[in-house]
């Protein structure tokens, strides 16, 4: 894969009962210490679901069939096979006043970062809750948003900067997974 090319894809996911699967599922957890991470606010919640994932294989579908979606867009974008490992996933619950800082998620290329939105405010003011990111073309840095809605699932190499600007009222929900890209 061509690591000096910025991109950025959003496809449609239906995702309908991953929310309701992981929400049982975090009831058993820890919240993350937000301290290090990009995520903000009083009302911001993340769980690791790293170790959930990868030993029930009951959730492990959930995996599977994000990676055929990515693999699916990687072979027809650039025509070339790719397998992927899993590497990290996370869920994000945000409400009122919560946001993310512009971040990207590790250096080590190559790797692909999906965020998948389990749930979106259903009225939005302005900038509210909208993904934003930056992509190199040409050696001119472009800023892009996104206004997400429920099942969106976002695709891009680990090393595009992005964030979320504060959302206003309701529930915004995302399942984030990094992927290590292997070459067949």
């Amino acid at each position: 894969m061509n690591t000096n090319i910025d991109w950025l894809v959003k496809l449609p996911l239906k995702a309908n009962n991953y929310k309701k699967i992981i929400n049982k599922k975090i009831k058993s957890l820890k919240e993350v210490d937000l301290n290090k991470k990009s995520t903000e606010g009083s009302k911001s919640k993340q769980y690791d679901l790293f170790e959930i994932f990868k030993n029930d294989p009951t959730l492990y579908y959930i995996i599977e069939e994000l990676k055929k979606h990515i693999v699916e867009y990687l072979i027809s974008r650039i025509n070339y096979k790719y397998d992927l490992n899993f590497i990290s996933a996370w869920t994000v619950i945000g409400k009122r006043g919560s946001y993310h800082t512009v971040h990207k998620h590790n250096d080590k290329i190559p790797h692909i970062a999906t965020v998948l939105y389990l749930d979106t405010p259903k009225n939005r003011v302005n900038y509210e809750g909208v993904f934003y990111f930056f992509i190199n073309s040409n050696n001119n840095i472009k800023y892009y948003e996104i206004i997400p809605k429920t099942n969106d699932f976002i695709i891009m190499p680990i090393w595009i900067h992005h964030g979320v600007y504060p959302q206003g009222n309701g529930n915004r929900q995302t399942l984030n997974v990094d992927f290590e890209i292997i070459s067949l």
